[in-house]
């Protein structure tokens, strides 16, 4: 015993290694699982915006869309191209939005994919909706990429 290591550390820190990195791995795979579960969350929440804005049978008006937003966490934008008045959620909008509203691709007649914007310092994922009972109206579902990293973040570490 005097030459070597005793036969106790020889196996205590090896198992204590293993320990280390299971429980690391465990929490990590975690952490992953429920950044991506609240990810998934948010965007099943927007494409349900989406579809209730799509069904809407009241008036947009900046109190309807801010309350809207208050509920689903995500911004919306309204174009009406008869009378050029813009109706948001946001406090400012954008250019890049407002001008996407002004000349919508050609793909956003039926029902739009998401797709990323990229507007200033601020990032979105954005849903088209085309509204029933306004067909005029061009309207438009933003989740912020802010808002996504926060959940994200509330989910691997709760507040």
């Amino acid at each position: 015993m005097a030459a070597g290591i005793s036969i106790r550390r020889q196996l205590m820190v090896p198992l204590l290694a293993g320990f280390f990195v299971v429980v690391s791995g465990i929490s990590g795979v975690s952490a992953w699982l429920q950044s991506s579960r609240a990810s998934a969350e948010l965007e099943r929440r927007q494409d349900q915006a989406v579809q209730v804005l799509e069904d809407a049978a009241w008036p947009f008006t900046n109190s309807v869309l801010k309350q809207i937003s208050g509920l689903t966490g995500q911004d919306i934008v309204v174009l009406e191209p008869s009378t050029g008045t813009l109706l948001s959620s946001l406090t400012g909008v954008p250019a890049e939005i407002e001008s996407l509203l002004q000349r919508p691709p050609a793909n956003m007649s039926g029902r739009s994919e998401a797709f990323e914007l990229e507007s200033g310092a601020s990032r979105y994922r954005v849903r088209f909706v085309n509204p029933r009972w306004q067909p005029q109206a061009r309207l438009l579902v933003l989740l912020s990429q802010q808002t996504r990293d926060e959940a994200r973040w509330n989910a691997v570490w709760p507040p």
